[in-house]
């Protein structure tokens, strides 16, 4: 069995307005379920919903019928452990408002240097570094092919050396073309 409630309390359980229901008692639509409290009214909720039976209408309801749960001690103590984790335990609503609006100002800031060129996206740093590291990787595992018959006809230490300075020199230069940021 559910507790009394005030005229506020009883419209957020049926799903209308505050005034609504204070319609509804001006009318004489609630009354063995009313209770008078000094100036106001105290209202049974199950027998008040028997009375309005079919008044409110579920299609016109500006809010969902619920139950309200009471909050636990075990959620309170889950926000507080939320917040110690945030590093906001202990924050008043000033502190927090302040910190909001750092962290607005934050990525405004950030939107304007990604607009203006000044910051790029990580994704695309690491779509464009595994892209340079792929072609790196494809011209220096092709040089042996290209190399070895080459390589193969040499006799003297010098003249291997001095191809070899050639050939890596030539697929640097290439590679550092083909990678220019414009």
């Amino acid at each position: 069995m559910l507790e009394r409630m005030n005229q506020r309390q009883f419209a957020r359980y049926i799903g209308v307005s505050q005034p609504r229901v204070a319609a509804y008692i001006r009318d004489g639509n609630l009354k063995k379920s009313l209770k008078k409290k000094g100036r106001f009214y105290e209202i049974d909720p199950e027998l008040g919903l028997k009375e309005l039976g079919a008044t409110v209408d579920p299609d016109k309801r500006k809010f969902k019928v619920t139950k309200k749960k009471k909050v636990e001690s075990a959620s309170i103590s889950e926000m507080a452990k939320t917040a110690e984790i945030a590093g906001t335990s202990g924050f008043n609503y000033q502190t927090a408002r302040a910190l909001k609006e750092q962290y607005r100002a934050g990525l405004t800031k950030i939107e304007y240097e990604l607009a203006s060129g000044k910051t790029v996206l990580r994704a695309d740093v690491e779509r464009v570094g595994f892209a340079v590291g792929q072609q790196v990787k494809e011209t220096i595992m092709s040089a042996p092919e290209r190399m070895a018959p080459e390589l193969a006809a040499m006799d003297s230490i010098f003249e291997i050396k001095q191809y070899l300075i050639r050939e890596f020199t030539q697929m640097l230069d290439g590679l550092s073309e083909a990678l220019r940021v414009e």
